[in-house]
C-alpha cells in the first residue's frame, strides 16, 4: 500500500531501515503516538533520538523530552546542533539552571480565573503522585491553600510558593491565614476561600482542633516532600522562573533531565507529573485557539511508567490530540504500565490503544511477545498454532519476538491514518565523535539567558516584611542570547519567534545582622595604644591588690550590742552601710574610695569606728602571708550587723530597699575574700573612668537582681525552664549551635547610661585571679547560650531592649588573651536566616563577650579585647599569640568624653 502525505519543507532522517529501504513515521501521523517497548540495550534510545532529531527541525513543533535517567536527555543535548532555530531549555533537576514553578501567574488572565485553574492542577498532580492518600477533606483544604498562597503573592508583589501553602497548612498559623482571608476577601470572585480562612477553618480548629490538625497533616505532608529537597525547592523558587507555556508558544525545545540518581525515583516522578500537569494546563489554552496558530507539540518520554503511573496521564493523551500533542513512550515492558495503580487495566489498555504506532523490540515475557505478534498478523486470530499455514499468517512469531537481535524491532505503524504492513527494522546507531561541544555551547547561551545558579537560595519560609518582593520580569534579548554564545566559525541561531519571559526575581539582597543597640557605644572604637600607654608609677590602689591578695586567713566578725541612742547618720553613713550590704565585706580602703571619695583615710576611720561603736558594723580580723613588721597593724573586714540594716530601711528614703530581709552571714573563707575585694576594686575604679556613665544600681551576687536564672515559662506543672525550641525567632530565621541554658551569675552587675542616645545596658563583670583558660569553660558557654538565646526573655534585659555586655577581667594580658583563645573555639551559637551564608549570620554570644586586663582601669584605660563574629571578615591576629583578637575601646572615647562634661 503506497500513502501520499504532504511535503515537508525540512530534511529529515530516517527512524529504521529494512532490507527493502529506511522510513520515518510522516510528523501528521505523528499525532496517533507512538509507543516503544524492550528491555534494557535493545535500542529504544537510538530510535526515540532519531525522533527527536526530527522533530527539532519542524519550525511548528516544540519539543519536550522528560528523563528520569538522564541517558536520552544527555544524549539530545550533545546532538542539537549550534545552528538549529529552536532555543535550548536543558532542565537538570539536580542543578536546575531555571525554575518553572506550576504556581506562576500569568499577566494576560485574571486572577480567580487562573487562581482555581492552578489549585486544581496542584491537587490533581499530588493526587497523582500520592493516589489513595488524599481524600476530600484533605483536597478541600489544599485547594484553598493554593488559592490563598496566590492571593498573597499577588498582595505582596512577589511569586507564590509552595512554603505559603505548607504555611496555610499549620493549625498555629492564624496570622498568616488572616492575611490571606484579607487578601482574598480584597479579590473579586474569591470570596469562597476567604471565608473559608476567616470562618470555616477556625470554627474546625477551635471545635476539634485534634481531628482537624490530623486532617490538616495529610495535606501538608504531601507539600512537604515538595519543599524539602533542596534541588527541588530550587526547582520551584529558583531566583530565574520560566513559564512552559512560553517555550511551547516559542516552539522551542524543552529537555527534562529528571535525574533520578540526584534526587531520588519518587522526586523525579513528582517533578514530571507538574510539568505534565503544566502541559495539560497549555494545551487547554491552545485548543481554544485557531488550528493553524498551534504548535504541535512532541513530548518524547523515556522510561514513560513514571509518567503512565495513573489514569489521567492516559485521559490527557486521550483528549489533547486536537490541541496538536505527539506522543511517544519508551517502555521496557507493557506490565510497567500502571503498576499499582487501582486503575492499571485503563492505564494499559489506554496506552496500547492510544500510541498506536508501535516500535517492539526484543521482549522477555512469553505474554508479552505472544500480544506483540498479534498487532504483525495478516488474519487475526484468536490462538496461535504451531502448523505451517497458522505460522504463515503470524507474519512474525512469538519466538522470533523473544530472539530479537539487539537494535531491531518489529514495527507496526500508522500512515496516512491506516496500519501499514508490520516489518523487521534495524535502528540507525548513535553518530559517531559525539562529544559535549555542542553540549556547551546550548549550557552557555542558557546561562546568558537565566543568569547564575543560586547556589545559596534565601528561606522561603514568609515573614511579616517579605524582603524578597517585587520579581523582576525579564525578557531575553534574542540579539544577546546570540551574541553571548557566538565563537569563531560557530553556527548561530537566528531565532524569529518571540523569546519566552524569564521571570527573575532578584535575590533576597544580603541581609545585614542586626546590631544590637549596645554594640552602638560599645567595642566600635580601635584602641589607640599610644594615648594610652602609662607613664606613672602604678596608683595606690593598684598596689592594694597586692595586699589583698596576702589575705589567707579571716576570723569571725564581732560587733557591739545595738545602741540604743544613735548618733546622727549623714550621707555617708548611709553610703556605707548600703554598700557593706551589697558586697558583704571590705577593706577600710576600699569602703573610703567608695562611698567616701578623697577623703582622708584618718577621717574613714573615724566614721567606720563610730559606726562600730553603735552596732552597725561588724569587724573581722584577718591574717596575711609573709607578715613583716612594716606591715604594720592590720586592717579589719567590715560587714553590715541586723541593726545597721535595719537603721539603714528606717531612713526616708531608705538607703536599703525595706524588703531586703537580714541574713546571717556565713563564714568567709579566706581563698573567696581577696576575689570579691579585687572585684569591689574594680567596680569603683570603673565608677571613676567612666564617670556618670554609671549609675549607683549595681549589684552582686549577694542580689537577687545580681543573679539571672533561666526565665520560665507555662503553668501549673508544665512551668519550666524555657528552651531555645520555645524562644522567639523571626520567620524563616533559627537559633543555631546554641549550648545548654544556664543560671548566670557574674561577680558584678553594672548598670550604664548613655544619655545621648537614651541608652542603658549592663555591664556583666566575670573576675578571673586563676590565669587558667580551661576554668572559664563552663562559664563562657553559659554566656553564649545566655546572649544568643535567652538574654531578650529575661525580664530585666527585655525592659532594657537590649542585650547585656559581658565583661571577663583577668590579672594581665597575657591571662586575658589565653581565655579569648578558648572563647574563639568555643563561642558558636548564632542566629539568622536559614540558608543564607554566615556572613548575615548574627553571633551575639561572641559580639557581646569582651575580655580586658585589670590594671588597665586603674590607669584610666578602657582597653578591651573582642573576638570576631565570624561574618566573614579577616580577622585580625595578635603578633603576640596570634589570636583572631581586636583591640577596642570598651566604651566609645565620645560618650566617656560627653559624660565627663
Amino acid at each position: 500500500m503506497t500513502v501520499r502525505h504532504r511535503a515537508l519543507t525540512y530534511p529529515t532522517l530516517p527512524v529504521l531501515r529494512s532490507a527493502n529501504g529506511a522510513g520515518l513515521i510522516h510528523p501528521d501521523d505523528r499525532r496517533y503516538g507512538s509507543l516503544l517497548v524492550g528491555g534494557q540495550g535493545s535500542g529504544k534510545t537510538a530510535a526515540m533520538l532519531r525522533t527527536y532529531l526530527n522533530d527539532i527541525r519542524d519550525e511548528n513543533a516544540a519539543v519536550v523530552v522528560l528523563d528520569p535517567k538522564s541517558e536520552l536527555s544527555r544524549l539530545c543535548l550533545q546532538l542539537t546542533p549550534p545552528d538549529t532555530p529552536k532555543r535550548v531549555w536543558f532542565l537538570d533537576l539536580g542543578h536546575p539552571a531555571f525554575g518553572m514553578s506550576p504556581l506562576r501567574l500569568r499577566d494576560s488572565e485574571p486572577l480567580p480565573l487562573q487562581a482555581t485553574a492552578i489549585a486544581d492542577n496542584i491537587v490533581a498532580a499530588l493526587l497523582d503522585i500520592n493516589e489513595n492518600q488524599l481524600f476530600q477533606s484533605s483536597r478541600r483544604y489544599l485547594y484553598h491553600a493554593v488559592i490563598g498562597s496566590l492571593a498573597l503573592a499577588v498582595k505582596r508583589d512577589r511569586r507564590a510558593r509552595f512554603e505559603d501553602v505548607y504555611q496555610l497548612l499549620l493549625p498555629s498559623k492564624a496570622d498568616l491565614r488572616t492575611v490571606v482571608y484579607q487578601a482574598c476577601a480584597d479579590t473579586p470572585d474569591l470570596d469562597q476561600t476567604a471565608e473559608f480562612f476567616r470562618t470555616e477553618l477556625p470554627q474546625d480548629l477551635g471545635l476539634a482542633g485534634s481531628a482537624t490538625a490530623q486532617r490538616l497533616d495529610a495535606p501538608r505532608n504531601k507539600v512537604s516532600g515538595l519543599t524539602g529537597v533542596p534541588p527541588l525547592r530550587r526547582f520551584f523558587n529558583h531566583t530565574s522562573d520560566v513559564a512552559l507555556a512560553d517555550i511551547v508558544e516559542a516552539r522551542d525545545i524543552l529537555i527534562v533531565d529528571a535525574n533520578m540518581a540526584a534526587i531520588g525515583a519518587e522526586n523525579s516522578k513528582a517533578c514530571m507529573h507538574f510539568v505534565l500537569r503544566m502541559l495539560h494546563t497549555q494545551l487547554q489554552r491552545q485548543v481554544r485557539r485557531p488550528e493553524s496558530e498551534r504548535p504541535r507539540v512532541a513530548l518524547l518520554a523515556d522510561e514513560a511508567h513514571y509518567l503512565a503511573s495513573t489514569d489521567n496521564v492516559v485521559d490527557q493523551i486521550a483528549t489533547h490530540r486536537a490541541a496538536g500533542l505527539d506522543v511517544t513512550f519508551g517502555l521496557q515492558y507493557l506490565a510497567q504500565l500502571g503498576s499499582g495503580s487501582e486503575h492499571q487495566e485503563k492505564i494499559r489498555k489506554g496506552v496500547i490503544n492510544l500510541l498506536q504506532s508501535r516500535f517492539l523490540f526484543r521482549l522477555g515475557d512469553h505474554g508479552d511477545a505472544e500480544e506483540a505478534v498479534r498487532i504483525a498478523m495478516a488474519v487475526y486470530s484468536t490462538m496461535i498454532r504451531d502448523d505451517p499455514d497458522s505460522r504463515a499468517r503470524l507474519r512474525v512469531t512469538p519466538e522470533q519476538i523473544l530472539n530479537l537481535p539487539v537494535h531491531h524491532c518489529l514495527a507496526s505503524w500508522i500512515a496516512g491514518g491506516t496500519r501499514a504492513a508490520s516489518f523487521i527494522g534495524q535502528t540507525f546507531p548513535f553518530p559517531s565523535g559525539a562529544n559535549d561541544t555542542w553540549a556547551r555551547v546550548h549550557l552557555e547561551r542558557l546561562h546568558t539567558t537565566v543568569g547564575p545558579y543560586p547556589e545559596v537560595l534565601a528561606s522561603t519560609l514568609g515573614s511579616s516584611t517579605d524582603h524578597e518582593r517585587a520579581a523582576v520580569v525579564q525578557r531575553p534579548s534574542v540579539k544577546a542570547i546570540e551574541r553571548a554564545a557566538s565563537e569563531p566559525d560557530e553556527p548561530e541561531p537566528t531565532p524569529s519567534r518571540p523569546a519566552p519571559r524569564v521571570e527573575r526575581a532578584a535575590s533576597a539582597p544580603a541581609s545585614t545582622p542586626e546590631i544590637s543597640p549596645v554594640l552602638r557605644v560599645v567595642g566600635r572604637e580601635p584602641y589607640d595604644a599610644d594615648r594610652e600607654r602609662p607613664t606613672e608609677p602604678a596608683p595606690q590602689a593598684l598596689a592594694e591588690l597586692a595586699f589583698i591578695d596576702r589575705i589567707n586567713e579571716v576570723k569571725p566578725p564581732e560587733h557591739k550590742p545595738p545602741s540604743e541612742h544613735l548618733p546622727r547618720l549623714y550621707e555617708a553613713d548611709y553610703a556605707i552601710l548600703a554598700l557593706l550590704d551589697r558586697v558583704g565585706v571590705a577593706l577600710p580602703s576600699l569602703i573610703g574610695r567608695a562611698a567616701m571619695p578623697g577623703r582622708e583615710p584618718k577621717s574613714v576611720r573615724h566614721r567606720l569606728n563610730k559606726l562600730y561603736e553603735h552596732g552597725l558594723i561588724a569587724r573581722a580580723a584577718i591574717g596575711i602571708s609573709d607578715r613583716t613588721a612594716a606591715d604594720g597593724r592590720l586592717p579589719s573586714l567590715c560587714s553590715l550587723t541586723r541593726f545597721g540594716m535595719e537603721a539603714a530601711q528606717k531612713r526616708l528614703p531608705p538607703a536599703i530597699h525595706p524588703q531586703r530581709e537580714w541574713r546571717q552571714g556565713e563564714q568567709r573563707r579566706a581563698a573567696s575574700v581577696p576575689h570579691d575585694l579585687h572585684a569591689l576594686s574594680w567596680a569603683i575604679e570603673l565608677h571613676r573612668v567612666v564617670g556618670d556613665l554609671a549609675t549607683d544600681y549595681w549589684r552582686t551576687p549577694r542580689y537577687a537582681t545580681g543573679r539571672y536564672p533561666v526565665p520560665q515559662i507555662g503553668n501549673g506543672h508544665k512551668r519550666h525552664p524555657i528552651t531555645v525550641a520555645e524562644l522567639d525567632v523571626a520567620e524563616g530565621h533559627a537559633y543555631l549551635d546554641v549550648p545548654e541554658f544556664r543560671e548566670i551569675k557574674p561577680d558584678l552587675s553594672l548598670e550604664l547610661r548613655v544619655p545621648s542616645t537614651r541608652l542603658i545596658f549592663d555591664l556583666l563583670v566575670e573576675l578571673d585571679l586563676t590565669g587558667r583558660p580551661s576554668y572559664n569553660k563552663d562559664k563562657l558557654l553559659a554566656y553564649d547560650a545566655f546572649l544568643t538565646g535567652w538574654a531578650l526573655s529575661h525580664r530585666r534585659f527585655a525592659g532594657l531592649g537590649t542585650r547585656p555586655v559581658v565583661l571577663f577581667v583577668f590579672r594581665d594580658l597575657r591571662a586575658a588573651l589565653a581565655c579569648a583563645r578558648e572563647a574563639d573555639a568555643l563561642l558558636r551559637g548564632r542566629i539568622g536566616p536559614m540558608g543564607r551564608p554566615a556572613i548575615e549570620w548574627s553571633f551575639p554570644g561572641r559580639q557581646h563577650l569582651f575580655f580586658a586586663a585589670e590594671p588597665d582601669v586603674y590607669h584610666g584605660s578602657l582597653r578591651a579585647f573582642a573576638l570576631h563574629s565570624e561574618n566573614g571578615d579577616e580577622p585580625a591576629r595578635t603578633d603576640d599569640d596570634r589570636l583572631p583578637v581586636r583591640t577596642v575601646e570598651l566604651l566609645s572615647r565620645t560618650v566617656v568624653g560627653a559624660a565627663d562634661r
